[in-house]
């Protein structure tokens, strides 16, 4: 586990789980490969994710970065063209798993640009923001639902 102890204490959030912490650096019986491991507050469940693998999870930023990414999404101008709504929900889901606050919001931003959102779509929209809200919610010290409506006045 040389190298890697630098995560351990990282604050993180999950599209999928909410707010984490990596708590160790692991390697699993019969591998060398080494794998964090979060511990998510919700619930206080542990997930192992790969170290040299996609995490679907990204390291909290702080509060001025944040509001830096907020301030960006003003002007980003959300147009892309789809050839079918099969390839707009899997671009959606694909996007969705993106370790990078300014990815999401621009796909947020893009998302609700549309007035003919699946039960799919609108379901990673909901994910989405409610884990950028909950993110901005614990850097900035304010209500969920604040940090939500904060959100969506940038990227509407």
């Amino acid at each position: 586990m040389e190298g890697h102890e630098q995560y351990i204490g990282q604050d993180i959030i999950s599209v999928d789980s909410g707010l984490g912490r990596v708590v160790a650096v692991e390697k699993m019986n019969g591998t060398d490969s080494e794998f964090l491991v979060i511990e998510y507050m919700s619930d206080n469940s542990r997930a192992y994710y790969n170290i040299d693998g996609n995490r679907g999870f990204r390291p909290i930023l702080s509060k001025s970065d944040f509001e830096k990414s907020l301030k960006e999404i003003t002007e980003f101008d959300a147009k892309h063209d789809f050839k079918s709504k099969e390839e707009r929900i899997n671009y959606f889901k694909s996007e969705a798993r993106v370790e990078d606050v300014n990815s999401l919001l621009k796909m947020l931003k893009l998302m609700l640009s549309f007035d003919d959102l699946s039960s799919a779509e609108n379901l990673i929209v909901n994910r989405v923001q409610e884990s950028l809200a909950l993110e901005l919610a614990t850097i900035a010290q304010i209500d969920p639902e604040e940090a939500q409506d904060l959100i969506l006045g940038k990227v509407k």
